[in-house]
């Protein structure tokens, strides 16, 4: 099955596109998918920034009791990256230029998929929570730059709380088909 992607809301960066990939039975199915948002904010002076967020998941989804409602689970990959531009960070005279966290973790969802006879699939998934379990990176340009000791700190405590909080989707949609 190959389907197409679109997260309504989600943290972060709402409206995420991506592809997702299955393979399984009526019951189980198994899947990798990949969904990103990126925004740039250039419009009205130049180089403001640009945020971007990728997520890449492998999970299982169980339609329990048959039908098309189905609860999911597996584990996740997500990178976030911020990076403020030259117009922001010299106007704000602040030191950072970038941040990047990337996080594993669990992912749990429930939803609805619905298959029509000719092969074509619709599928909601009404909430899914991403809970990250390890951080596999935190970065910075900015820890290094900061003058004083107490806003490398202020920055830590930042990034360390990105790291940490789980993310969510509300509204989560596919559609595709079923080879």
């Amino acid at each position: 099955m190959l389907l197409g992607t679109y997260s309504y809301a989600d943290t972060w960066l709402p409206g995420k596109l991506g592809i997702l990939g299955s393979y399984g039975t009526d019951e189980r199915v198994y899947e990798l998918a990949y969904q990103v948002a990126s925004y740039s904010f250039d419009f009205i002076i130049d180089d403001l920034g640009k945020i971007s967020d990728q997520r890449l998941h492998l999970t299982t989804r169980s339609h329990t009791w048959g039908g098309a409602f189905n609860f999911q689970y597996g584990l996740y990959y997500n990178s976030l990256e911020v990076h403020l531009g030259n117009s922001y960070t010299d106007l704000a005279d602040l030191g950072i230029d970038i941040l990047k966290v990337q996080t594993l973790g669990a992912v749990w969802a429930v939803g609805n998929r619905w298959k029509t006879k000719s092969g074509f699939v619709i599928g909601a998934d009404w909430f899914k929570i991403f809970w990250p379990l390890y951080v596999v990176n935190k970065d910075t340009n900015s820890l290094s730059s900061a003058p004083e000791s107490s806003e490398k700190e202020d920055l830590e405590k930042l990034v360390d709380s990105i790291s940490k909080i789980p993310t969510f989707s509300i509204a989560h949609f596919e559609i595709g088909y079923r080879f």
